[in-house]
């Protein structure tokens, strides 16, 4: 016998999210005060932090650089150098 796969709004998800993210609550303990699964749960929040990520660094992304392959490796540059100003911890791990 199948089950049918529960489905949850948008607004849902992004509560559940918030709760981990903006109120610094575990997962285990919001995915079981919420009836979902913590996998699910954490899969959701991991996300969501990635996708922040991304949009944090689109600025260094300029419309003219986006249209042209031979600037990729420039932007990853740039994106690095970036990435390590913000955190010394990972200018020593790579030296």
């Amino acid at each position: 016998m199948t089950t049918k796969r529960r489905e949850y709004t948008q607004e849902f998800k992004l509560e559940a999210i918030s709760l981990v993210v903006d109120q610094k609550r575990k997962i285990a303990e919001v995915a079981e005060s919420l009836g979902i699964g913590v996998s699910t749960l954490d899969n959701r929040v991991s996300k969501h932090k990635k996708e922040k990520q991304v949009q944090h660094y689109r600025w260094l992304i300029t419309p003219e650089l986006s249209q042209m392959p031979s600037y990729l490796t420039l932007i990853k540059v740039r994106i690095t150098t970036v990435r390590r100003s913000l955190n010394p911890w990972l200018v020593m791990r790579v030296l």
